[in-house]
Formats: structure tokens, sequence, C-alpha cells
């Protein structure tokens, strides 16, 4: 796709390009590659539409958490809030929220992190999707585990997950 609009110069969805491609280098493991995409991205001329904003921070946010680098994890977490916010899409906003849980998190705000996992689960459960189900379980039992604070429901939400998880073979979860 870069290749295709770099060739014509029809750059129509070069910001999504590269913020998907900056995706599959961190799902691969490649930090350099997926800083590389993200800074090529936020170096191109012109507004960027809301979409290709929240897909940016969302991925600068992933990319911030495998660096623990907790102050840009948290303001990339907020642009890609407020541009699923603005953009009107439920299953984005649940996706940047569970970012924002996990940056809280990571933070020591377990809290914060709870509240944004309860505005994910008041938008998902409208929203008929597996993964994102999965994923936002999966995130609240590894927190409400690893705090110690909420076993009970940690052990609950995993249960579901797995549930979910199981007749789809889902192996692993976002962020």
């Amino acid at each position: 796709g870069l290749e295709i609009e770099r060739s014509t110069g029809a750059h129509v969805m070069t910001h999504q390009l590269l913020a998907y491609g900056a995706g599959g280098a961190l799902a691969d493991g490649d930090l350099d590659i997926a800083a590389r995409m993200l800074a090529e991205s936020a170096a191109l001329a012109g507004p960027r539409a809301r979409f290709d904003a929240c897909l940016h921070h969302l991925f600068a946010t992933w990319l911030a958490l495998l660096r623990r680098d907790s102050t840009t994890a948290f303001q990339q977490q907020r642009l890609a809030l407020t541009a699923a916010i603005e953009l009107g899409s439920p299953h984005f906003e649940a996706l940047c929220r569970m970012a924002a849980a996990h940056v809280l998190h990571e933070m020591g705000d377990l809290r914060g992190a709870l509240a944004h996992f309860q505005r994910v689960y008041d938008t998902a459960r409208n929203i008929p999707n597996h993964l994102l189900d999965f994923t936002g379980l999966m995130m609240y039992a590894h927190f409400a585990l690893e705090s110690g604070r909420r076993p009970r429901s940690g052990l609950r939400a995993l249960k579901l997950a797995l549930e979910i998880a199981k007749p789809r073979n889902y192996l692993s979860f976002l962020l």
C-alpha cells in the first residue's frame, strides 16, 4: 500500500498505512520500526483525519508502554481517547480506554484504571464483538489479580475471557 502511494503520489491513506504498519511492528516486537513509522506519519504535511489521529496515538501509547515511558504513554493515550470520542467510534473508544487503563495501571493508579474499565464495559456491552470482550476481560483480570485487591472479580473475568477465547482459538490480547 505505501509503495503504491509513494509511486503514484496519491497520499490518501498514508497515515493509516503507517499507523497499521507501526502496530504490526509492535505486535512483532520491533520497536525501532514502529517508532520510525510513527515518526514518518507525524512528519507528514497536512492535517490528519480523526481516525488516523486515533490510530497514531493508540500505537504511540503502545510503543511508549513497551519502552516504559509512562509520561509519553499518558500523553498519547489522552490524545488517542480524545480522538476516538470525537470520531464517535465506540469500538475505538473502548480500545483507547483499555490503553488508558493500562497506562494508569502502570503508573500505579488502580482506581483510575478500574474507572476506565467500567466505561469500557458500559460501551462494549452494546457492541457485539467477541475480541473486544475478550481483550477487556483479560486486561481487567490481569490488573485485578496482579494487584491482589480484587481476586474474585479477577478470576471471574479470566473465566469469562477464556470461555470467549476457547471456541474462537484466541491466543493473546492487545496491549
